[in-house]
């Protein structure tokens, strides 16, 4: 069903919301998620799309410190589409990485940074 509602949206925070959805209860069954994006599509959202489901990748392999740095890449995409559903789902990622990390006060911080918005 996601998948079906995930064909029907244009390239945009929503359809990135739907993609980590359906990428998250794909591998949780132990299956692989093909991403429908591609890192050198010139779309932003579709660029930012591959990043996510790429960081989600990386942190299933156990790989923390390259899933932040891939966030990193995404936020820095994300800052120029001025999208706060964006930054919200890259901000979430984030602190549950560093959290996984054991990083909890750059969590704490980067929390209340964001909270003053």
């Amino acid at each position: 069903m996601l998948k079906e509602v995930y064909l029907t949206i244009s390239p945009s925070a929503e359809r990135i919301y739907v993609a980590t959805r359906i990428h998250g209860f794909v591998t949780r069954r132990g299956d692989s998620y093909t991403h429908q994006t591609s890192e050198n599509s010139k779309n932003p959202y579709e660029n930012l799309e591959w990043l996510i489901l790429k960081s989600m990748d990386l942190d299933d392999e156990g790989e923390q410190e390259k899933t932040l740095a891939t966030i990193k890449l995404a936020q820095i995409t994300a800052a120029t589409l001025n999208d706060p559903d964006l930054d919200a789902l890259l901000l979430l990622k984030q602190c549950k990485t560093n959290l996984a990390l054991g990083n909890y006060f750059i969590t704490i911080k980067n929390s209340r940074t964001y909270s003053r918005l």
